[in-house]
């Protein structure tokens, strides 16, 4: 049988090979005249167990010259959280650094090349990893022969607009900017490449006062060899990088390590907003290990995924996490979404600290069905390849189905207050779904409806014949083999439980 049938491929835009999803593995394909400088990459990563810093589980199959990695939850630098984005960016530093010791390096900087095992991130793009000495063969850097060391190059190039500029917006509290940086502005989107103007429109270092001195004082230590330490420093260090980059002055080594510490101090975390503390001020942040003070919602959620012991679960809407983290304590692989920045950069800061299986992303419910397409290109080495049919950023749908999709306090939101309609709602759950929904109903009545009427814009466009838990049945029935309702609390909100 052909093992290259049934591939879905995944979009890229290296010439030197193709990539496919295999269902339980990626495949990567080489091609034929790149395949025996692959086939030395592939040995020294053997060789040297390069897996252990971080690089993407790999085997080489002989017999088709194809290499086989090992398969992780897709998720965009755009979905990451704020500290999840920062980690990714620190990781990437340290890899030059380990690569370093074995006369390796990346040919490209992007933060597209990492995805995450749950808090910890792996780099995937194996083909990336060249050897140093034929860095300066690529064909991008014949066009920019002025650095005597190629790497430096890649920093200018890519690291700095595509990597860092991203870093500074959070850093800034430019969250949304960040994002738009990271999906619309990537690297081979049409959106144009991000600047340093973008994030620190105008001015100049000396602009910033006692901050800008700070830097001053600092390069001017560097510059006469008498200081090696970074001025410990947060919100605005974009300059730095850009006095440092231009002067050229540290060994490649150094630059990383200096350029690592300095990442280290940038502050992302993202302001308290009022949804950090909304279950607590409720008065529903239950202790997970006392039973006996939960309510129905928590009762009725903990025995079904303690009788269905799924192997992943969805949480959308996860807020702070509490049932993402009552299915990962059990060893349920669990992604759970948000679109509140604090709150779900807590819960990846929390996952990452109690090394539970939770991956922590930021993607809008009605962003679900979200794909984004790459430039085109008519380079011939491309012409197998149609880049305005695959999407170079696959929508949620395909990528996060999981066994159990908890979708808790988030219905009525969704419908009266964004207004998308219970057949749309439901319909994106189902494409998620591979097993069982839990959906929460929540009554036109319930007092934080009626509490806060202001909140829910579309909530005239319903009415007691239109939005029930009839009405919701009867749209979920249409998706799913049975559904039954169960209570919550209080008794203006139901439990609906929907398997396929």
């Amino acid at each position: 049988m052909d093992k290259n049938n049934n591939l879905i491929p995944l979009l890229g835009y290296d010439y030197r090979c193709s990539v496919f999803d295999a269902g339980d593995h990626i495949r990567r394909i080489v091609s034929p005249e790149y395949y025996r400088f692959a086939e030395e990459i592939y040995r020294i990563y053997k060789n040297n167990n390069l897996n252990k810093i971080g690089i993407v589980n790999t085997e080489l199959d002989i017999e088709s010259k194809n290499l086989i990695h090992e398969k992780h939850i897709i998720s965009y630098p755009f979905e990451w959280t704020a500290n999840m984005y920062k980690d990714a960016v620190l990781f990437h530093l340290n890899l030059f650094l380990k690569l370093d010791r074995h006369k390796l390096t990346l040919k490209d900087a992007l933060p597209n090349n990492i995805v995450f095992d749950f808090c910890n991130p792996v780099f995937v793009d194996f083909l990336s990893i060249v050897q140093t000495c034929n860095l300066k063969h690529e064909t991008w850097f014949i066009k920019k022969n002025n650095y005597t060391e190629p790497r430096f190059a890649i920093f200018k190039v890519m690291f700095i607009p595509f990597m860092l500029a991203p870093l500074m917006a959070m850093a800034k509290n430019k969250y949304d900017q960040s994002r738009r940086m990271l999906s619309e502005r990537a690297c081979n989107c049409s959106g144009g490449i991000p600047r340093r103007q973008d994030v620190y429109p105008g001015g100049s270092l000396l602009k910033y006062g006692v901050v800008g001195k700070t830097l001053l004082k600092y390069l001017v230590k560097k510059l006469l060899l008498r200081n090696n330490e970074l001025p410990i420093y947060s919100r605005k260090p974009f300059y730095l990088f850009r006095l440092l980059l231009s002067k050229q002055k540290s060994t490649f080594v150094d630059f990383c390590v200096q350029l690592t510490q300095f990442v280290e101090a940038a502050d992302v975390i993202p302001p308290k907003s009022g949804y950090l503390s909304y279950y607590g001020d409720k008065g529903e942040k239950f202790d997970l290990s006392d039973r006996s003070c939960w309510q129905d919602k928590q009762k009725t959620v903990s025995k079904l995924i303690d009788s269905e012991k799924p192997d992943t679960l969805l949480d959308i809407g996860t807020n702070t996490g509490w049932f993402s983290i009552l299915a990962a304590q059990q060893g349920i692989k669990v992604i759970a979404t948000d679109v509140d920045e604090s709150s779900i950069d807590a819960l990846y800061l929390y996952s990452r600290q109690n090394h539970l299986p939770i991956l922590p992303l930021l993607i809008p419910f009605e962003n679900m069905t979200r794909q984004i397409f790459g430039m085109d290109c008519n380079d011939p080495e491309y012409s197998d390849r149609n880049f305005k049919a695959t999407p170079l950023y696959l929508p949620a749908t395909e990528r996060l189905k999981s066994d159990m999709v908890l979708c808790l306090g988030l219905l009525h939101h969704l419908a009266l207050g964004n207004g998308m309609s219970l057949a749309d709602i439901i319909g994106i759950l189902s494409k998620l779904t591979t097993k069982t929904l839990v959906l929460e109903y929540v009554d036109l009545q319930d007092r934080l409806i009626q509490g806060e009427l202001s909140f829910f814009t579309h909530i005239d466009e319903y009415s007691a014949n239109t939005y029930n838990i009839a009405v919701v049945m009867g749209e979920a029935n249409r998706r799913f083999n049975s559904c039954e309702v169960v209570d919550s609390h209080p008794m203006t909100r139901k439990i609906l439980i929907c398997r396929k």
